[in-house]
């Protein structure tokens, strides 16, 4: 696999990632995992941490 392809599968996982911690974040579904609630702000972490990836990867596909 070269980089742009496995740049190109990244910026996919990271948008259905990044898109289900942003639906979650809007609908304010409850995440609890092993006994721990996980807080909704938190989903708006990691939303931001996707985008970051996504722009980082395509940014390295034009590059390359």
């Amino acid at each position: 696999m070269d980089q742009k392809t496995f740049n190109t599968s990244a910026v996919i996982i990271f948008v259905i990632a990044g898109g289900l911690h942003l639906i979650r974040s809007i609908a304010g579904w409850e995440l609890i995992l092993n006994g721990v609630i996980i807080p909704v702000w938190f989903s708006l972490i990691l939303f931001a941490l996707a985008v970051f990836i996504i722009y980082t990867a395509i940014t390295l596909n034009k590059k390359g």
